[in-house]
């Protein structure tokens, strides 16, 4: 009896044996992450930065911040929309002066350009231009509410349709989402569409939070 579990001994062995030697491999195929890579998301905030974040997580439990779409070329006269807080990585594209926003401007200091409203009415949009302190680029942050100076029976509101997967939620395993936004008139009933609040972003994470809970790889960015 023994002499017959000898090579099944040696059969489960091998077996163990070959399946750490395909993890291994399959861990090796996977390239470092490059100084290039890492600088690219490395977080640099300073005392005064600041996110603008809805009040209510809505559909996103990472909240959503204000935020800039797509690429970071071009953006004076980009159009603004909500996106998953980006926790843990470069955010840049989401950051305000505190400072500034004691004036009244919606700062961003990565590019030194200030948010204003496409007009003064009901459904406008917000987006970039250079500062120029006039009274269409100034805001009321009072009552958790973000209010045009032009006309403050309106709220900067999140619009309720739910929110997409944007290109880069698409690509990476952080399945980020965004939102749209605009300014409608100022009501309880839509209250947590339009409460926000100055928040620091978190400086204790070294990869941006998943869906789950979980901290991301950051190998699964080299090769999205």
């Amino acid at each position: 009896m023994k002499n017959r579990q000898i090579p099944l001994l040696k059969l489960l062995v091998g077996l163990i044996l070959t399946g750490w030697a395909s993890l291994s491999m399959a861990q090796e195929e996977i390239p470092p992450i490059s100084e290039e890579m890492k600088t690219r998301w490395a977080i640099t905030d300073g005392p005064d930065d600041i996110y603008l974040r809805v009040l209510a997580p809505l559909d996103e439990w990472r909240f959503y911040c204000l935020d800039i779409p797509g690429n970071r070329d071009n953006l004076d006269g980009i159009q603004l929309n909500v996106h998953s807080c980006k926790e843990g990585m470069w955010h840049r594209d989401t950051i305000f002066s505190r400072e500034r926003t004691n004036s009244g401007d919606l700062f961003m200091p990565e590019y030194g350009l200030c948010v204003e409203p496409s007009s003064g009415e009901a459904g406008a949009t917000v987006h970039l231009g250079e500062c120029s302190g006039a009274e269409k680029q100034k805001w009321d942050f009072s009552a958790a509410n973000v209010r045009p100076m032009a006309n403050t029976d309106l709220c900067l509101t999140i619009s309720e349709t739910p929110g997409v997967l944007t290109s880069g939620g698409l690509a990476y395993p952080t399945q980020f989402k965004s939102r749209e936004i605009s300014l409608e008139p100022c009501s309880e009933n839509i209250s947590d569409r339009q409460g926000w609040y100055k928040a620091k972003p978190m400086i204790d994470l070294e990869a941006p939070i998943l869906p789950d809970g979980a901290s991301a790889d950051w190998r699964d960015w080299v090769n999205p």
